[in-house]
């Protein structure tokens, strides 16, 4: 359901600037009383990513079942907060199965979303065999950091030296780090090696 022409979605600019730089943008060559056009975004989605910049709660059924087109807004509109959030959501309600393994690791990759990366990589460790007979590694997106990611999420057969104070970030899952990070003020919107 795009927007039509006929449709309005009002917004703060204020709000906007403070809360959605990305959004703000999109309003710089516009005056003050001329509609920006919105484009690429269901409309209801748009209008849950609003809620979500001025502070009001999505429902329950929305993070369930919109998770993903979520993810994706606050992605082309740069909302970080609205983007790890639903990427939670996304996590939890959605099944990895070994037939939207590759699809969602993709996914993952393409979009920075480094917890739906981990729950992937996960997966793929949990049901290494399966995975083996089943998918061709030919089929794995190429990139360095998914085999980093990938042994990262692999449980450690041999007893981990601490080298240091921080030889203990190494193995903690990425919930964990955004955790710690938020804990001591720090953005927690990142990957492994910058948390």
């Amino acid at each position: 359901d795009e927007f039509n022409d006929d449709d309005l979605v009002y917004a703060h600019r204020l709000i906007l600037h403070t809360c959605a730089p990305g959004l703000a943008m999109l309003c710089e060559p516009y005056d003050d009383l001329t509609p920006v056009p919105i484009h690429g975004v269901d409309r209801s989605i748009f209008t849950l990513a609003l809620k979500y910049v001025y502070g009001l709660s999505i429902p329950y059924s929305a993070w369930k079942n919109h998770s993903q087109d979520l993810i994706n807004a606050a992605d082309r509109y740069e909302l970080t907060g609205l983007k790890l959030e639903a990427e939670v959501w996304f996590v939890k309600f959605k099944k990895i199965t070994v037939e939207n393994v590759l699809d969602l690791l993709t996914y993952a990759n393409s979009k920075n979303c480094h917890l739906l990366k981990e729950a992937v990589m996960k997966f793929l460790v949990q049901n290494r065999s399966t995975v083996l007979q089943c998918l061709s590694f030919e089929q794995f997106p190429e990139s360095k950091t998914l085999v980093v990611d990938l042994l990262a999420a692999m449980p450690s057969q041999i007893p981990f030296i601490k080298s240091g104070g921080l030889a203990k970030y190494r193995e903690m899952d990425i919930s964990s780090l955004r955790r710690k990070a938020n804990e001591t003020g720090l953005d927690i919107d990142g990957s492994r090696e910058y948390l």
